[in-house]
C-alpha cells in the first residue's frame, strides 16, 4: 500500500504531466495561428501582386489606346451649301477636310443626293459618285459639289421638295488601319442650309474604296465614253 508521500509524488508528477500537456496543446495552437497568419499573409503578398501586373498592363493598353486614338488621321465634312449662283446649274458643295493629325492614306469618298427619297442623277450620268482621291494632309480641304437638275430647284428652295446630300468616306492611318465616314445633310428651306440628318462611323459593305480606276480622271472618262 502506497505511503503518503508516494501519493503527494505520484500527484505531483500528474500535475507536471498536465502543465506539460497544457504547455504543448497552447504551443501547437501558437504554431498553428502563426501558420495561418503566415499563410495569408502569403495570399495577400500573391493577390497584391497580380492585381499590381494587371494594373501596370492596363495602363499600357490605355496608354496605347489614347495614343491610337488622337495620333491619326479623321475626316470629315467641314461645310456644306447649296450653290444657286448658276440657276441652270444648281449643285450641293462641301469641304472635306482632315481634322486629324496625321495624313489620310488611301482616302475614298463616295457623294449621292436623293430629293423626296429617290436617287438623283449628276450630269456624270451617276447617281453615285466615287472618287479615289489618294493622300489628304491634316487641314487640307478638298472641296467637291454634286449638281442637280434646275426642274428641282424651286421646289427645294420653297421647302416643298426634300433636299438630301449623302456622303460616304475610308480611309487609312500610317499604321494601315481603315476607318470610315458617313453622315447624311438635309436642306433645310427656312434657314438656307443643311442639317445633318444622321451618319455612322462604322465600316459597313458597300462603302467606297481607293482604286487606281475610281480617280476623277477614269471617272470622267468612263462617264463621257
Amino acid at each position: 500500500m502506497p505511503s503518503h508521500s508516494d501519493e503527494r509524488e505520484i500527484k505531483g508528477l500528474e500535475k507536471t504531466e498536465d502543465a506539460l500537456l497544457h504547455a504543448q496543446s497552447e504551443t501547437l495552437r501558437s504554431l498553428d495561428v502563426t501558420n495561418m497568419l503566415m499563410v495569408t499573409a502569403t495570399v495577400l503578398m500573391a493577390i497584391t501582386s497580380a492585381f499590381s501586373a494587371w494594373t501596370s498592363w492596363r495602363v499600357v493598353q490605355l496608354t496605347a489606346d489614347f495614343d491610337s486614338s488622337s495620333n491619326r488621321p479623321y475626316l470629315g465634312v467641314a461645310s456644306v451649301k447649296l450653290d444657286t449662283s448658276d440657276p441652270a446649274h444648281p449643285k450641293s458643295t462641301f469641304e472635306l477636310r482632315n481634322f486629324g493629325n496625321l495624313p489620310a492614306e488611301q482616302t475614298a469618298i463616295g457623294v449621292s443626293t436623293q430629293i423626296d427619297g429617290q436617287a438623283i442623277t449628276s450630269p456624270l450620268g451617276l447617281q453615285r459618285i466615287v472618287l479615289s482621291l489618294g493622300v489628304l494632309s491634316p487641314s487640307a480641304p478638298y472641296n467637291f459639289n454634286f449638281a442637280f437638275s434646275p426642274q428641282y430647284l424651286s421646289l427645294v428652295k420653297s421647302g416643298k421638295a426634300h433636299l438630301v446630300v449623302n456622303v460616304e468616306a475610308t480611309y487609312r492611318g500610317g499604321d494601315g488601319r481603315l476607318h470610315c465616314y458617313e453622315n447624311r445633310y438635309g436642306y433645310v428651306a427656312q434657314f438656307d442650309k443643311y442639317d445633318p440628318d444622321g451618319g455612322s462611323s462604322e465600316c459597313s459593305n458597300g462603302m467606297p474604296m481607293y482604286s487606281p480606276q475610281t480617280t476623277w480622271e477614269n471617272v470622267v472618262r468612263d462617264a463621257t465614253h
